[in-house]
């Protein structure tokens, strides 16, 4: 496991190996005798890093590495950084800062490629990817365990906050490939990437049990009351941590079949799903997608999934729902589905589809 060690403004961290470890990133220069504070606050001493790569050569990512390579801790250079190794010299110089420049022709250079097969002869099963949208030098170091340390790389919920975030995209792609269950950065808490119980799929979504871990996604959803609550016929009333904790708590203990809705290839929360008032013939279904994940094709794909997964898993003949008279979009994606308007009052529109048993 992991041993996180902070003792400036950057997260670094130890990974364990059979002989020595690795250790990712080091603080600015200067901060020594704080880092071998922090080493002795985890048991560890310097004898016990065999290896320190950085996660890019931006000056509060390695101004420790010279001095750790003068006491004898190799550096692990990838070939996609050789051309940024120096980036941060003349800041360092200009500083007055106690800085050993690196020697690169002592470092071991290898390629991405050649990772899992370096980190395997440390004992350390994972490896090493190049992940540019931060800088050109940029990699990401992904465990087989579920953990990767992605440096400042930035989350992938800002994806849609850039104009132009192609780069950014294809790094969390790639990210997101090798199947994470944590993400660790260098300057924001660690994320949990999948902590979630599978229970069905389909072409794009993965519907999960509702999580904890997802509390911060179920709020920022609830609360946007002009995109999502007041089609819900919520109030303007902001939902707490403390609400939303109770909401999930309730939905596991009382087994109901309500589902999380995961963005296969980014990892993103989509919405939730819900068959309500189940019976062994019907059920109500309920659906809300997140701003950002709405007019792209998911809620219908959703609603088809969870009507199949509802006549195979549970032998249900008909699903019905009640939508606002004014939401007229999802109107359209629920007949889009095979829903048929049945009742109307001043408040509501009432649709149900009549399932197709799955054929033995």
């Amino acid at each position: 496991m992991a041993v996180k060690l902070k003792y400036g403004n950057t997260s670094t961290y130890y990974i364990p190996g059979r002989d020595g470890g690795l250790l990712v990133d080091t603080d600015y220069a200067g901060t020594l005798p704080a880092f071998y504070k922090a080493l002795k606050e985890n048991g560890l001493t310097l004898r016990d890093i065999s290896y320190v790569m950085a996660t890019h050569y931006h000056p509060d990512h390695m101004g420790l590495i010279g001095e750790l390579a003068k006491q004898g801790v190799r550096l692990l250079l990838f070939d996609v950084q050789k051309d940024s190794v120096h980036f941060s010299d003349g800041l360092f110089r200009r500083d007055g800062l106690p800085f050993v420049p690196l020697d690169e022709t002592k470092a071991e250079v290898i390629s991405c490629e050649e990772s899992r097969s370096f980190l395997d002869s440390l004992g350390i099963q994972g490896e090493v990817i190049h992940t540019p949208s931060h800088s050109a030098d940029s990699v990401s170091l992904i465990l087989d365990d579920g953990d990767c340390f992605v440096g400042d790389l930035e989350p992938f919920e800002y994806i849609d906050a850039y104009e132009d975030n192609a780069a950014l995209k294809r790094d969390w792609e790639l990210v997101l490939s090798f199947r994470p269950k944590r993400a660790f950065f260098a300057h924001r808490p660690e994320k949990a990437l999948r902590e979630h119980t599978e229970i069905f799929s389909s072409e794009r979504i993965s519907f999960v049990e509702v999580s904890e871990s997802l509390v911060d996604e179920y709020l920022a959803m609830v609360n946007d009351y002009e995109n999502v609550n007041r089609f819900l016929g919520g109030s303007k009333t902001a939902f707490t941590a403390e609400q939303e904790i109770l909401w999930v708590r309730s939905k596991l203990d009382r087994n109901d079949t309500v589902f999380s809705m995961i963005e296969k290839k980014t990892g993103r929360f989509i919405g939730n799903i819900e068959l309500m008032d189940l019976t062994d013939t019907e059920a109500e279904l309920g659906i809300s997608l997140t701003a950002d994940m709405q007019e792209k094709g998911f809620g219908s794909e959703a609603i088809l999934a969870l009507g199949a997964y509802a006549a195979d898993k549970f032998g249900l003949k008909r699903i019905y729902l009640r939508t606002v008279p004014f939401n007229s979009r999802a109107i359209h994606v629920y007949e889009k589905c095979g829903f048929k308007e049945y009742s109307r009052t001043e408040d509501h529109v009432f649709m149900e589809k009549l399932l197709k048993q799955p054929s033995l």
